[in-house]
């Protein structure tokens, strides 16, 4: 998987559809590179006061990486998430799904919640979202 880091300060309501359009606009200018088929998905840390997002996406043709750290774009080769809190909602659902985290764990530190969305399916206002959470340092 190949991503980027941003920093985005923008509602919940619009954020999925902002980030599926960075994405899809990221792997657009990577195409004489490497070949994309998979969706666009992004880690942030909803209940931390830092905007920081990691946006990846996945390809499909064999890459040789230098190990040179560019500092501009993330390249791993393999990423498990072992999720405590699985959910699959439309994209205008993400803060209900923000809430339940928010229910479920009330009495843990939440900043160190990793919430990974996978986007997919766009649609003129919404975009499908799969949902994982993991506790980890930001």
């Amino acid at each position: 998987m190949v991503g980027y880091e941003d920093e985005l300060d923008i509602p919940t309501n619009q954020l999925c559809r902002v980030v599926y359009d960075l994405g899809k606009a990221f792997i657009d200018d990577m195409m004489d590179t490497v070949y994309s088929d998979g969706p666009v998905y992004f880690k942030s840390y909803p209940f931390s006061e830092s905007n920081h997002l990691t946006v990846f996406t996945t390809f499909g043709n064999q890459v040789s990486p230098t190990g040179e750290d560019t500092g501009l774009l993330l390249f791993k080769q393999k990423l498990l998430v072992a999720s405590e809190a699985f959910a699959s909602f439309p994209s205008n659902q993400l803060q209900d799904y923000y809430d339940s985290l928010s229910s479920k764990y009330q009495t843990e530190d939440l900043d160190n919640l990793a919430v990974y969305h996978v986007l997919y399916h766009p649609s003129e206002d919404i975009v499908a979202v799969d949902a994982y959470s993991n506790w980890e340092e930001n």
